[in-house]
């Protein structure tokens, strides 16, 4: 029997599910939007897995976001930059490098 991966990746109210064979890559991509979150929602959540995730020029009001160093090994690559992050609390966020860049967001 084949081993199958589930990896969800929460955005605002967008569900995004992704199953499929153990080493599978999820690609996520969102720009020009607005996320706001009631309490201690999460924006985005992505934990494990090679990911490709990329966030520009969104706005993310109250909540958090969590994307973890296991999400974003040397297979994986995040851009999350030119956001407007208000109230939001980074939960956990890999070290920027050459495939991780966080830049010229703005933190209010």
């Amino acid at each position: 029997m084949k081993k199958v991966e589930y990896r969800v990746i929460e955005v605002g109210i967008f569900r995004l599910q992704c199953t499929g064979m153990t080493g599978e890559r999820l690609r996520h991509r969102r720009s020009g939007s607005t996320f706001r979150a009631e309490g201690s929602a999460t924006h985005v959540a992505v934990t494990k897995g090679a990911t490709h995730y990329r966030a520009v020029g969104n706005r993310f009001e109250g909540g958090a976001i969590e994307l973890a160093d296991a999400a974003f090994g040397a297979s994986s690559t995040l851009l999350h930059t030119g956001n407007v992050e208000s109230g939001v609390t980074r939960t956990s966020f890999p070290a920027a490098g050459p495939s991780v860049v966080d830049t010229a967001d703005v933190v209010v």
